[in-house]
């Protein structure tokens, strides 16, 4: 069979298997051999970033805040992380960034926080943005381009135009530039 739905995220690969979403949060793995499907699950509401894929799980953030951990086998949910969202945010995401066993995700209130991908444990949070003027719109602070992996260092830029340096380690800051 096929994904007969809308799709809304884009598509990643890892392997032999192609990740996608769809408006109403149904997540899809899909052979890269014949595209068939290989298992569905639904997450809470509609994803826009393409999930991404370590290999034993799958990581996807729902456009209301909210991170799912999915097995890589089967698309059952192994765990989920519930963050905090602004008033106003871009109609935009960032997909996870997954290397081995830990996930760096940037959300929609500026930050960029570290997870342990088989239990969910949060590793360190960081605050790449910072809400500056007055209105709604000018405080926005979306991280919506995915995270870099740079040596060990992890790159994560906001919506105000601030690009960040933080260690893979330890979440701590090594240099930060307004573009």
């Amino acid at each position: 069979s096929s994904v007969s739905k809308d799709v809304s995220a884009g598509i990643s690969l890892h392997g032999d298997v192609l990740y996608t979403a769809t408006t109403n949060g149904d997540v899809f793995a899909l052979s890269a051999e014949d595209g068939s499907i290989m298992w569905s699950a639904t997450v809470s509401t509609e994803v826009l970033a393409p999930p991404q894929s370590n290999g034993q799980e799958v990581l996807v953030s729902a456009i209301d805040g909210r991170l799912f951990a999915l097995s890589a086998a089967d698309g059952v949910q192994l765990w989920n992380y519930d963050h905090p969202q602004p008033l106003l945010t871009f109609r935009a995401q960032a997909s996870p960034l997954l290397l081995g066993t830990q996930a760096f995700v940037a959300f929609d209130n500026g930050q960029l926080l570290s997870f342990g991908t088989k239990e969910g444990d949060l590793r360190w949070s960081v605050r790449v943005s910072q809400p500056q003027g007055i209105t709604e719109l000018e405080r926005a602070v979306d991280l919506d381009v995915t995270p870099v992996s740079s040596g060990p260092f992890i790159l994560s830029a906001g919506a105000n135009g601030r690009i960040v340096a933080v260690s893979r380690g330890t979440g701590k800051i090594s240099w930060a530039e307004d573009a």
